[in-house]
Order: structure tokens, then sequence, then C-alpha cells
């Protein structure tokens, strides 16, 4: 682990591109990540703890009961790139 880091592995990137997303308005973002991680055939290197990002405020009550929050799952995935388009 490197300072909240846990690595599964560590590839090799070059010229590597970085995609975020959040949920929110509809979790449009995380749908498109999701899209892209399949269409890119991804594979998760490595994931953040995110106790150490992200600060637990309130709390959650689901039938009547009080839950704890969950932490975001925080993970990097890496995909092979696409062939360029064609161009005429």
């Amino acid at each position: 682990m490197e300072e909240g880091v846990t690595f599964y592995r560590k590839p090799h990137l070059r010229k590597p591109d970085f995609i975020a997303a959040w949920p929110g308005m509809g979790n449009v973002a995380m749908k498109a990540a999701s899209f892209l991680r399949n269409k890119l055939k991804a594979e998760e290197f490595a994931e953040i703890e995110p106790g150490d990002f992200f600060p637990l405020s309130g709390i959650t009550i689901r039938e009547n009961l009080v839950e704890t929050p969950l932490y975001p799952r925080v993970n990097f995935t890496r995909g092979k790139a696409l062939p360029a388009p064609k161009t005429s």
C-alpha cells in the first residue's frame, strides 16, 4: 500500500488518459464510465482506501434504523486503447 492506495498490480502506462466519474444527476457519469470500462475491457489494478480521503458525515435512516453511511468505492482500471478512426 502506498499512501492510502492499494495496488493489485502495477500496469505499464503510456500516455494514459484519466477519466473520473461521480454519482449524481441520474448517475449519467457512472453509466458513461461503466460503458467505457466495458468497451475498453478495462481491468482493475488499484483502489483507494476511502477513509483516508472521504470524511463521513451524517447518518442514513432506513426502515426506522440508523445505519452508518457507506464510503464510496474508488478504484483504478486500465483498458486497451481503441484503434484510431480511419480517415479518408
